[in-house]
């Protein structure tokens, strides 16, 4: 993991600037592995990021948007990403236990053994997300928009409305 803080953060002001000009100024965050943990990135603009097996532990991204990102095997346990936007990210096998994303967008993310368990995920936007094999075990699902959601091998015990997660015409769980 990587603990300059000062070169992070000039990273990340890097990224911000290339987002916000589509790609012609600043440079896009490519690396793995990094170590955001403890940073404040509330309503930050990281769109495209490409950060798998990156580690956000005590870090707050609520409303950030990392839309089309490669998360992939990254650490939020226990993380606020409440209001989040996430679309169309790659969360496959990412640590999102007990995170906070009540609100969030994860609408055509790809979240392929996610662990889940205990996550907050309350009026949340999963429709047409990839949610295989993903760890639900006691994930509160209230609310949440699972339109075209594929669970196939989802483990779902404990789940508060797993009944709705179950009988949700649109949700494909084989």
């Amino acid at each position: 993991m990587t603990n300059d803080r000062g070169a992070l953060v000039r990273r990340l002001d890097q990224h911000r600037l290339w987002a916000a000009s589509a790609g012609r100024a600043g440079t896009q965050l490519s690396a793995e592995d990094l170590d955001f943990s403890g940073l404040d990135l509330s309503g930050h603009d990281l769109n495209g990021i490409e950060t798998p097996g990156s580690r956000f532990k005590g870090a707050v991204l609520a409303r950030a948007d990392l839309s089309g990102g490669n998360l992939a095997a990254a650490e939020f346990a226990d993380v606020d990403l409440s209001g989040a936007q996430f679309v169309k990210t790659n969360l496959d096998h990412a640590d999102l236990s007990r995170a906070r994303l009540t609100g969030a967008n994860l609408r055509r993310a790809s979240l392929i053994g996610a662990k889940l368990d205990g996550a907050l995920l309350d009026g949340t936007d999963l429709s047409d997300a990839d949610l295989s094999d993903a760890d639900f075990t006691g994930t509160s699902l209230v609310g949440a928009n699972l339109e075209g959601a594929l669970l196939d091998g989802s483990t779902l015990d404990g789940t508060p409305a797993v009944h709705h997660l179950q009988t949700a015409a649109s949700a494909k769980i084989k």
